[in-house]
C-alpha cells in the first residue's frame, strides 16, 4: 500500500456515516465532486473498495467497515492528545448511537439523555429503540442499554433493579378483585419479547385461553392495558407512570431484573464512552426507586 492520503479519511468517515456525498459534502464543506474525487483516490492507492452504491445510498463494505473503526479511534485519540496539550481536557467530541428498549426509554432515559447533551453539546447521541438483541461487536451501536438477570457482557455495569407487576386499568379493577391471576383477561409478550423473563413467567401461570391479544413491546402493552382489555405484566417505572393503570399485587420476584450499560470493546476507552457511562450511573439514581417498584403510584381513578 502506497502512503496513506491523511486528509481522504474524513471524506471516508463522513460518507460512511451520511451514505451520501452530497450530505458528507454539505458537513465537510466541498462539492460533491471533491469527497468522490478524494474516495476514489484512496480506492486506487490502497487497492481497497470501501463503499456499494445503492437506491438508498452509499453502502460500506467490510474493509470500509474495519477502516472506519481505526479512523475513530485515531480521532479519540487525536482528542486527547489535542486536550492535553492545549489544556482542553474537557473537551471531547464524537458520536455515540445508544441502543436501548422502550420501556426504560419512555419511562427514564429522556431527561437522562437531555442532561449528557447538554453538558456535553460536542457529543452528538442517536438513540436507537428495539426490543431486539443487539450486537456490540457487529457494531449494531455502541452502547446499549438492556434489561436482563445476568449481565450480557463480561464489562457490563449495574444500573438499577428492574421490578415488574401486574397492571390493569383502574376502571375495570374492581370487577376482577380477589380473583386468581389465571382468571384475568391477559396481554401477552409477543415477537422479541417471547425471549424476557415476563414470557416464560406467562407461560407458567397464564392459560393460553386467557390470552385476549398479544404485544411486541412493553409500551404497547402498558396502551392496551389502559384501554380496558386486561392485565399486563410490566416494567414498574412503565406501569407506575401510567394514569389509568393501578397495580394488581405485589412485584413479581420471580422476572425481577436488572438495567445493564454495556459498551463496544472498541470504545470501552473512548472519553466520550467513558464521559456518557458515568453520567448514566449517576442520572440514573433519581429514578432508582420508581425502576425498583418501590414508589406504586397512588392515584385516583381517572378512568372514564
Amino acid at each position: 500500500m502506497h502512503d496513506i492520503d491523511w486528509n481522504a479519511l474524513k471524506y471516508i468517515l463522513k460518507v460512511a456515516e451520511t451514505r451520501s456525498t452530497a450530505s458528507a459534502a454539505k458537513a465537510l464543506g466541498v462539492n460533491p465532486t471533491t469527497v468522490m474525487r478524494k474516495i476514489t483516490a484512496f480506492e486506487q492507492r490502497s487497492g481497497l473498495r470501501l463503499f456499494r452504491r445503492k437506491q438508498t445510498g452509499y453502502e460500506t463494505t467490510l474493509e470500509c467497515d474495519t477502516l472506519v473503526d481505526q479512523i475513530r479511534r485515531m480521532e479519540d485519540r487525536a482528542s486527547i492528545i489535542q486536550g492535553e496539550i492545549l489544556g482542553l481536557e474537557n473537551v471531547v467530541r464524537g458520536t455515540l448511537t445508544v441502543s436501548t428498549t422502550d420501556s426504560v426509554m419512555t419511562a427514564v432515559l429522556g431527561p437522562c439523555f437531555a442532561a449528557f447533551t447538554e453538558r456535553n453539546p460536542t457529543i452528538a447521541l442517536t438513540v436507537s429503540v428495539s426490543t431486539d438483541r443487539v450486537n456490540l461487536n457487529r457494531k449494531d451501536a455502541d452502547i446499549a442499554l438492556r434489561g436482563g438477570v445476568t449481565a450480557p457482557q463480561n464489562t457490563a455495569k449495574a444500573l438499577s433493579g428492574l421490578s415488574f407487576c401486574v397492571y390493569l386499568d383502574r376502571g375495570i379493577q374492581a370487577d376482577w378483585q380477589g380473583s386468581a391471576l389465571r382468571d384475568l383477561p391477559w396481554i401477552a409478550p409477543g415477537g422479541g419479547l417471547k425471549r424476557s423473563t415476563v414470557h416464560d413467567w406467562m407461560k407458567a401461570h397464564v392459560p393460553p385461553s386467557r390470552v385476549r391479544i398479544t404485544a411486541d413491546t412493553f409500551q404497547t402493552a402498558r396502551t392496551l392495558a389502559e384501554s380496558g382489555i386486561g392485565a399486563a405484566v410490566l416494567p414498574c417505572c412503565l406501569g407506575d407512570t401510567a394514569p389509568r393503570l393501578s397495580r394488581f399485587g405485589d412485584p413479581i420476584q420471580e422476572i425481577q431484573s436488572t438495567l445493564w450499560i454495556m459498551v463496544a470493546a472498541d470504545l470501552e476507552e473512548a472519553p466520550r464512552a467513558r464521559l456518557f457511562v458515568d453520567h448514566m450511573e449517576n442520572a440514573i439514581g433519581e429514578y432508582r426507586d420508581l425502576m425498583e417498584g418501590k414508589c406504586p403510584a397512588d392515584r385516583p381513578s381517572d378512568a372514564s
